[in-house]
């Protein structure tokens, strides 16, 4: 996962000599979620995953938009950040 904040203090010089490892981090092992998983289905297979983010993937395995467990949260309390939207074109 690319981290924009991290992409954000390369200096414009260095960009073309910045490895992508230098601004990225990996997801938790398994963290993906199929893109037809809602309601307590979702809950409960999240609850089962390590990490704060997941994948979010289609039929084919292909990365199709991230959701984040605060996004979740939110949505399911009504409060905070993203709560009861998400920002990666998503309808989750």
């Amino acid at each position: 996962m690319v981290d924009a904040g991290a992409v954000a203090t390369v200096p414009a010089a260095a960009t073309a000599a910045t490895p992508l490892t230098a601004v990225s981090y990996a997801l938790g092992a398994g963290a993906y979620v199929p893109e037809w998983s809602s309601g307590q289905e979702l809950i409960q297979y999240l609850a089962q995953l390590e990490g704060l983010e997941y994948a979010v993937v289609d039929r084919d395995g292909t990365v199709t938009g991230l959701l984040r467990q605060s996004a979740v949260l939110g949505a399911l309390t009504g409060k905070g950040p993203g709560a009861g939207k998400r920002t990666d074109g998503q309808s989750r």
